[in-house]
């Protein structure tokens, strides 16, 4: 199974979802379409430009290769962070946007459990970092 390509540079809550899932990223859902530069600007803050090379990595990407590596370390790290999600997207594009199920990891304690059903009952905490 696919996700249906961008069109008109519009990215749907139904692409962000499977690009989101193939990286192994738990973000928020969109709540409309975005275009790809704001969803790349947005999308890049929700983790740090070190989770981003972590995140490349595990999919066999280098952020910025030899070729790269001197204009990508004079960005700002919002820019980093844009341009990671933009590799990543490539790739993800290049794999033919599959479809992967994020795997959710099953809870270690009774806390655990009790903040995952708080999250889901308070709409406000669910981009909380609780680790």
């Amino acid at each position: 199974m696919q996700v249906a390509a961008l069109r008109d540079n519009e990215v749907t809550a139904d692409y962000h979802r499977g690009f989101t899932s193939w990286v192994g990223l738990r973000a928020e859902d969109m709540q409309e379409p975005l275009l790809f530069y704001e969803w790349t600007l947005w999308l890049g803050g929700q983790l740090s430009v070190m989770n981003w090379r972590f995140t490349a990595r595990r999919k066999g990407l280098s952020l910025a290769d030899d070729s790269e590596k001197e204009s990508f370390e004079r960005m700002s790290p919002r820019s980093q962070q844009r341009w990671a999600v933009e590799k990543l997207v490539d790739a993800y594009e290049n794999a033919g946007r599959p479809v992967e199920e994020l795997k959710v990891k099953a809870p270690s304690c009774d806390a655990d459990v009790i903040l995952s059903e708080v999250m889901h009952s308070v709409p406000r905490l669910k981009g909380v970092k609780w680790r």
